[in-house]
């Protein structure tokens, strides 16, 4: 083998991506570097710019200040104080009035300009640290005499400035200095008419020392809030250049993978259960399904491409995917599940889920993705479900009626006894009547009946007494088999297994013989009162589960009135039971109201939970309710709810749609 050229081997390794990335990305980071310190340099140095400028604002304030108080003093000729500690005469005022005597006889004596500033220049150093001066190169006063800045300032003024400011630090203090210049007025000769002045000539200047402290506090905050900020932009931005050159390094290690990608894409789709197709959205001609599609319709992928979808789809689902592909041309919809069947190669319809989703994976690139799942072993199940909740209603219905079989037995017996009673009552009634007519007949045989002998023989057979029991004996005994065939009929309509379709039936019949089965449970402790639409038309329901339904809200409602009271308490007051039907054009609604003790705010969420019962041991599965909410959404395609308030009571609310298809 051939020697490599190192040079050559070089200039490989330079072109390759990863190395081109990070070559780019450390001249990135070179240059955001060079850039957040810039930016950091010129946003301190434009601080504290601005710092120098409130600074000198700041003093130039105090100035102007001081020397309005100046101008005031001079315009005036000056001012009178009493004389003391802080006050004493001007040996430099001349040709003037300097002392006086005041009405009082207070010793008062003249305070020019140039003394009041210097009084307030003390005053203002002892209220906020600024002091100040009035100065000149000939000073009166050796006290006056110019230090060395004020000298340069007062040099300066010569050349025709009107201001000189500089920063000083005093015993490692900061403070602005500023001067400006005074001129001579007429006022000012007073004193200095002696050195020779003369009207608008530079006499001196007056200056303020303006301590920096709080500046200088706010200026250290600022710069920490800005070295924290820059930190935290340097930061984001390597984070930025690192997340984008990781990006861009992905991007093109995808790009060499894509390849191994679809083939592990491919590997993966086949893998699965599921069974995956593709079809043009143009012609809906399938061009791609998965191992798992041949598997469930046993046929190869060269048999299925070119199929198309509606063709693959049983009739009945025909109408959900033109609806489908409807709403999709428009942009309204891009997904939609359903379930159908589809026919494999020996003719078996096998039923599925479709799940069909409209995707564009690239510009230009429109399919339609449909993957299809077999759920025969799911609606095996719910078959098998669905009977076995069937089974357990019908147990539960049986149930019910067995424990509602003495209360019922209670009901018949009381009018079956009065009513044997008066059948005893009217046989021996009958009896007497016979023994006076063979009396009556035998009478007739011998002789002429007269009138005494008539008599004597109704009142022997207690015939008036006869004549007013026997009508109300008849009746009260037709009222009791009435009673009990009511009774018999009723138990025998709720007992009765009805259809597993859902037929028309008369609601408000349905109502009044879950009542009348039901009487024993409830009539110890209310009353029921019944409001029945008569406007109700026929409901299509599955009549033996709805009369459950009926049955165990209307048993739910007496416990919770009953439970009101202790065993053994005698109740004072019944309560009461309302029951109404309505009419709601679209909808029937059934509402069952107590008025018991209402249901605890903590037990509202999970009144509907199954197995959940707030009633003692032995009492309650917890069945009940979650059964009643089942039987009336899942089945009926209508709704339970409730109204409670404590004290006051609950109405469950039952709704069921008038409409057979909307209850399917």
């Amino acid at each position: 083998m051939a020697d490599s050229n190192p040079q050559e081997f070089s200039n490989i390794e330079e072109q390759r991506p990863g190395n081109i990335i990070k070559k780019q990305f450390v001249l990135l980071v070179a240059g955001w570097c060079f850039i957040t310190l810039l930016a950091m340099g010129f946003d301190m140095w434009n601080t504290w710019e601005k710092g120098k400028k409130a600074g000198i604002l700041q003093a130039r304030v105090a100035l102007e200040k001081d020397m309005a108080y100046r101008q005031w003093n001079a315009d005036s000729g000056g001012l009178y104080a009493k004389v003391g500690d802080k006050v004493q005469p001007n040996e430099f005022l001349n040709n003037v009035e300097r002392d006086i005597h005041g009405d009082d006889g207070e010793f008062l004596t003249l305070v020019n300009h140039a003394f009041m500033t210097k009084q307030v220049f003390h005053i203002s150093s002892e209220q906020d640290g600024i002091t100040g001066n009035i100065t000149s190169l000939r000073p009166l006063l050796a006290a006056n005499s110019p230090d060395e800045w004020e000298r340069k300032a007062l040099n300066a003024f010569e050349t025709g400035i009107d201001e000189y400011a500089e920063f000083e630090t005093i015993e490692e203090k900061r403070y602005i200095r500023l001067m400006k210049p005074l001129y001579v007025e007429q006022g000012c000769l007073r004193c200095h008419a002696s050195q020779g002045y003369l009207i608008g000539d530079l006499i001196g200047g007056i200056n303020a020392r303006v301590p920096l402290g709080e500046m200088q506090a706010i200026y250290k905050k600022h710069l920490l809030t800005v070295y924290l900020l820059y930190l935290g932009v340097w930061l984001v931005g390597l984070a930025g250049l690192g997340f984008g050159a990781r990006r861009l390094g992905g991007q093109l290690e995808k790009q060499v993978g894509i390849e191994q990608a679809i083939q592990d894409l491919k590997l993966s789709l086949d893998r699965i259960d599921d069974s995956v197709f593709m079809f043009d959205t143009n012609n809906l001609e399938l061009f791609y399904a998965n191992s798992g599609a041949q598997r469930l319709l046993g046929m190869e992928s060269s048999e299925l491409i070119g199929e198309t979808l509606p063709e693959m789809l049983a009739e009945d689902a025909r109408s959900e995917l033109y609806t489908f592909l409807a709403y999709c041309y428009k942009g309204e919809r891009s997904t939609s599940t359903f379930e159908s069947s589809f026919s494999n190669r020996q003719g078996e319809f096998i039923p599925v889920e479709i799940h069909i989703a409209y995707v564009i994976p690239r510009e230009n690139s429109e399919r339609f993705l449909v993957i299809v799942r077999d759920i025969s072993e799911r609606k095996q199940a719910e078959k098998e479900n669905e009977s076995m909740q069937t089974q357990l209603l019908h147990a539960q219905k049986l149930e019910s009626v067995g424990q509602l079989a003495s209360g019922i037995a209670h009901e018949i017996n009381t009018p079956a006894q009065f009513t044997s009673s008066n059948i005893e009552f009217i046989a021996e009634a009958v009896e007497d009547i016979r023994t006076m007519v063979n009396e009556l007949q035998a009478a007739v045989d011998q002789k002429p009946v007269d009138k005494d002998t008539l008599e004597n023989l109704l009142e022997e057979s207690d015939w008036q007494y006869l004549d007013e029991e026997l009508p109300a004996a008849i009746n009260q005994s037709r009222d009791g088999v009435g009673r009990i065939s009511s009774i018999v009929r009723a138990m025998k309509d709720f007992s009765h297994p009805g259809t597993r379709s859902k037929d028309p039936n008369d609601l408000n019949h349905l109502i009044e013989t879950t009542v009348t089965v039901s009487r024993n449970e409830w009539k110890y402790v209310s009353n029921v009162e019944t409001n029945l639409d008569p406007d109700m038309p026929m409901v299509p329901c599955l009549k033996d589960e709805l009369s459950q339904v009926i049955l165990n809200l209307i048993i739910n409602a007496a416990h919770a009135i009953g439970s009101q009271y202790k065993d053994g308490d005698e109740i004072a007051e019944k309560g009461v039971i309302t029951i109404t039907s309505k009419n709601l054009e679209l909808y029937a609604e059934i509402r069952v109201t107590d008025s018991g003790c209402g249901i605890p705010e903590h037990v509202r969420p999970r009144v509907f939970d199954p197995f959940f019962t707030t009633k003692d041991v032995g009492q309650g599965s917890g069945q009940g309710l979650a059964i009643c909410k089942d039987v009336i959404e899942k089945k009926h395609g209508g709704s339970l709810i409730f109204e409670t308030e404590i004290d006051v009571g609950t109405t469950f609310i039952i709704t069921l749609p008038l409409n057979a298809g909307e209850s399917d």
